[in-house]
């Protein structure tokens, strides 16, 4: 009896799941025109003994295609200690839209929360140290800002070298959040890379561990439209071994937990359809 209720629970929470993304009709959010002004974008790197990987990332930034006068980067280092400051500051002698801020403490939230006054434009990006972006990325995401009701943005993620188990992860949550994203709701966008309206909210709360889970429900439970574009972000570091994967998934389904329960309290307030993606989500994280 006990299996039987169990293979139905699987059944409903994924196939179930697909079925229902089907009777859904597509949300016209994704046909956006290109904005006739562009907007201010700020972009947020939080940074932590990051000395092998540093350069690599600035010069992936650099190569973003936008206008050099409408993007700012903000460089927030967390107390490293393997001379990532140092390798920085040579750089910023070069472009002077890069802006390194320092915290004597290594916290992610604690670190955007210590840029975000700084930053002036109307969209944020916010992308880890690890992460390459296409050099199209911010006019792919920027093209579909017209939409009022749109407040978050993602993309597609893809390990550089990991497990299988890792690529076939991802390829599975690209697709699915995909399909999601054609109705209005992706349930998530990733850390790597995400562009969110900078009205959306001030601070992140101090004890958000995910900031890229937070900021779509939070974005979901206002009424507010989250998207997933199609370009691919590379993440340079993935597991490799089992292992790894375990603790990592571990460490990451944790952190969507925290995210689930704060915002449970939102969900008789929360709009209609918002609240029907939040549920079959956090049911199936359960």
């Amino acid at each position: 009896m006990l299996l039987a209720a169990v293979c139905f629970i699987v059944l409903l929470l994924g196939p179930g799941y697909l079925l229902w993304l089907n009777t859904h009709k597509k949300s016209r959010t994704r046909n956006g025109s290109f904005p006739r002004d562009l907007p201010f974008v700020d972009v947020i790197v939080p940074l932590k003994d990051e000395s092998l990987l540093v350069e690599k990332k600035l010069r992936n930034l650099r190569s973003i295609e936008y206008p050099s006068d409408r993007i700012q980067f903000w460089l927030i280092d967390g107390a490293s200690s393997d001379g990532t400051v140092a390798l920085i500051k040579d750089f910023l002698v070069a472009d002077n839209r890069f802006h390194l801020l320092e915290l004597p403490v290594s916290d992610k939230t604690a670190q955007l929360n210590h840029a975000l006054p700084y930053c002036k434009g109307s969209w944020s990006l916010v992308t880890d140290a690890d992460a390459i972006l296409p050099n199209n990325i911010l006019t792919s995401m920027i093209s579909l800002c017209e939409s009022p009701e749109l407040a978050v943005i993602g993309a597609q993620v893809e390990p550089h070298a990991a497990i299988s188990l890792e690529h076939w992860h991802w390829k599975f949550s690209n697709w699915l959040r995909i399909r999601e994203s054609d109705l209005g709701y992706a349930s998530f966008v990733t850390a790597p890379c995400y562009l969110f309206r900078r009205d959306l909210l001030q601070q992140f709360p101090q004890n958000t561990i995910s900031d890229d889970i937070h900021v779509a429900l939070l974005a979901m439970s206002s009424g507010k439209t989250v998207l997933l574009i199609p370009s691919v972000v590379t993440e340079l570091r993935s597991p490799v071994t089992f292992h790894e994967l375990i603790l990592h998934k571990w460490r990451k389904s944790r952190a969507y937990f925290r995210e689930i329960f704060r915002f449970l309290p939102k969900l008789f307030t929360m709009p209609r359809e918002s609240r029907k993606f939040f549920l079959w989500r956090s049911a199936q994280m359960i």
